[in-house]
């Protein structure tokens, strides 16, 4: 089930961690490191048996595909100037380079972090004793024709190194015993000095920092320490800071609503503290996050929703054992709802009449005869789960073979909404059928497009089960009555999985490579898709320029026809007009000029109609996609990038919330 921005975002800091390759550690006692970084970062990593990490992470399958990612070709072939792509093309193979070149155990130990702080940002290493440090600065950036130059400084007896790249950046470092510390603020580099000399309170000092390490288990791989609270505030300070743009226009309406938009999202951070992030080794991977949470400052969706009681996950036992994608969450439906009807409300821009969030629903309330907050809320009970066990590409779009099962307390009333949906006088046609399968009795709609797309749903027990097939709900079926293996049996989740029956309030489990070959089926049908609508847009346009050259033919020929009636009539009517010619002649010159009257307003009509027409015609443009461009992008970058993330099989993770901490567990296979 989705949970909203914040939801999302709580546990983003760990997964960005993991999806860049950083595998880190921490050992729970006052380290160098921590000892010469001030205290009150926002955010702290630090990463252990780094020299082995870095080396995993350069022979990862991941990296050599990015590295062989012809970058400037692409960009060269979407319309850059070859100059451009050859340098950003120069800039990732000075990168690359830099990176398989760097004789990593020469210069570091085996702990590097990083600290950010309002002020700046700290690189901070342990170093080998003969190592110079800014030698990694000139294996990169000394090169012909490029700004570097390096010197050291005395500040009040205190040695600081200054390296200059180009002509706007400089690089502040100083060693501590064999801590190296660099940034590219100077006050908050010689910042360490004091820390270390217990001047200011250093972050082997840090009330909150000890707080959070407290109860970590040893070994681990990987630490983050951090506040959302103040990462928050940060953003959207940095948000506000955004300079207008000159004028008034669109782009500057646009600024404005994502001013107010971001402000609004992050500002509905107050209630989340601290928290700490911990990876740790081994076959199967486990991962540890804890959040601090205040819940009398959170907005009222949230406290709801973190306030709803672990309990056991009974829905497990309805998921099939090639499930791709599983998560089950408890839900405060009430509060969910508010949440919505109010970022609905505050998103409409002021000043603007339209059809509203509270007239669809007031739409949707009088069609159905039932009230979303009155009685289908009440009629949810607090959880959920949603499963993607495969997707079918046969039919014109992707039809999605999943699961969605809520808990109930009023079959009668949620039976009322359904009914809405599955009518049986749909085209005149008895539509619903109903079909009884293991003493289940399932109710699908008999739709023309195949066994893939038949809406369908049952109830077993007090879970409601609904699907756009019978197969799923099948396989669910089976599953739970035990005929057919569940997820449960699964070796893949028992091996990612620790105590499942334990009290919780979320549940995910992924199938990480069968997800990314769904992506890559999803690409490779939206490649055909695009290549159809290319096909069909390049017809219309010719189409259409047929008609408009047609068009445009008729009014030159009304106009030419118009010329030749007016002189024609021009003529009869000075013909008329001689005294010389006879009555009889002049009764039919009459008879001619009234029918050439006739014909003249009526190419007059036409001609005005279609001027009409042509001064409020858009003119046709050819907006053809580049779909072989496209079809590089993806095969040249996103596929050799879905590849290389595949190196992990499987992963499930398990959610706690306490009165004063959110907790996340992770497996990974």
């Amino acid at each position: 089930m989705k949970k909203p921005f914040i939801a999302v975002t709580v546990i983003f800091i760990a997964i960005a961690a993991t999806a860049a390759g950083i595998y880190v550690g921490y050992i729970a006692k006052p380290q160098a490191i921590e000892s010469a970084l001030p205290a009150g970062p926002v955010f702290f990593v630090k990463l252990f048996d780094a020299d082995r990490q870095f080396e995993e992470f350069r022979s990862s399958r991941l990296y050599k595909n990015v590295e062989a990612i012809d970058i400037g070709m692409l960009l060269e072939k979407s319309g850059a100037k070859k100059e451009q792509a050859q340098a950003v093309g120069v800039w990732k193979a000075d990168i690359s380079g830099f990176i398989d070149g760097l004789p990593f155990e020469k210069y570091f130990g085996k702990e590097i972090a990083v600290a950010v702080y309002p002020s700046g940002v700290l690189f901070a290493a342990k170093v080998k004793p003969e190592s110079k440090i800014a030698d990694l600065f000139a294996i990169m950036f000394k090169k012909p024709g490029k700004i570097f130059e390096e010197k050291e400084e005395d500040c009040s007896g205190r040695k600081i190194s200054v390296v200059k790249i180009g002509d706007r950046t400089s690089v502040f470092m100083v060693r501590i015993k064999d801590v190296m510390v660099a940034g590219t603020d100077k006050m908050v580099v010689m910042s360490c000095y004091d820390a270390a000399g217990r001047k200011i309170p250093a972050l082997a000092q840090d009330k909150d920092f000890i707080g959070a390490v407290s109860g970590l288990e040893k070994g681990a791989e990987m630490a983050a320490f951090g506040d959302i609270g103040r990462i928050a505030e940060g953003l959207k300070n940095a948000v506000t800071a955004i300079p207008e743009p000159a004028g008034k226009g669109i782009s500057a309406d646009i600024l404005k609503a994502f001013k107010e938009n971001m402000g609004l999202r992050l500002g509905e951070y107050g209630g989340f503290g601290t928290f700490f992030y911990a990876r740790y080794p081994g076959e199967i991977k486990k991962s540890v996050m804890t959040v601090k949470i205040d819940r009398s400052k959170m907005i009222p969706f949230l406290r709801e929703s973190y306030s709803v009681a672990p309990r056991g996950n009974n829905t497990l036992k309805f998921i099939p054992p090639n499930a791709i994608w599983y998560g089950w969450d408890t839900v405060a439906w009430r509060a969910y709802w508010q949440y919505l009807k109010e970022a609905m409300i505050k998103g409409t821009p002021e000043g603007v009449e339209s059809h509203g969030f509270d007239d669809i629903v007031a739409e949707f309330e009088s069609w159905v005869d039932f009230s979303i907050e009155n009685d289908l809320i009440p009629a949810l009970g607090d959880e959920g789960a949603l499963c993607l066990i495969d997707v079918n590409y046969d039919g014109l779009i992707p039809s999605p073979q999943f699961i969605y099962i809520v808990k109930v307390n009023d079959k009668q009333a949620i039976d009322l909404v359904l009914g809405k949906f599955f009518r049986s006088d749909i085209e005149g046609e008895e539509a619903v059928k109903t079909e009884t399968y293991n003493n289940v009795e399932i109710k699908y709609l008999d739709l023309p497009f195949g066994l893939a797309f038949q809406p369908a749903y049952c109830y077993v027990g007090d879970n409601l089960l609904l699907s756009l097939g019978r197969m799923p709900l099948k396989n669910s079926i089976d599953s739970c009555s035990g005929s057919a293996k569940s997820l449960l049996d699964s070796e893949d989740f028992r091996l990612v999985s620790s105590n499942p029956d334990k009290p919780a309030n979320q549940v995910r489990f992924v199938d990480t490579d069968a997800l990314l070959r769904e992506a890559r089926d999803f690409c490779d049908w939206g490649l055909r898709w695009l290549t159809y609508i290319s096909e069909e847009n390049k017809a219309y346009y010719e189409k259409q320029k047929k008609y408009e050259e047609m068009i445009l033919l008729q009014m030159d020929r009304l106009r030419a026809g118009i010329k030749e009636l007016e002189k024609e009539l021009a003529d009869m009517k000075a013909q008329r007009a001689d005294p010389a010619v006879l009555a009889e002649v002049k009764s039919e010159l009459d008879l001619k000029i009234w029918d050439k009257n006739s014909m003249l307003k009526i190419d007059k009509e036409q001609l005005a109609h279609l001027e009409e027409q042509e001064k409020h015609r858009v003119a046709v443009t050819r907006q053809d996609m580049d779909v072989p461009l496209i079809r590089l992008w993806v095969e040249k970058a996103a596929y050799p990038i879905m590849e290389g993330l595949s190196s992990n099989n499987v992963s499930s993770s398990k959610t706690v919330f306490t009165e004063n901490v959110i907790c996340t567990e992770t497996f990974f296979k």
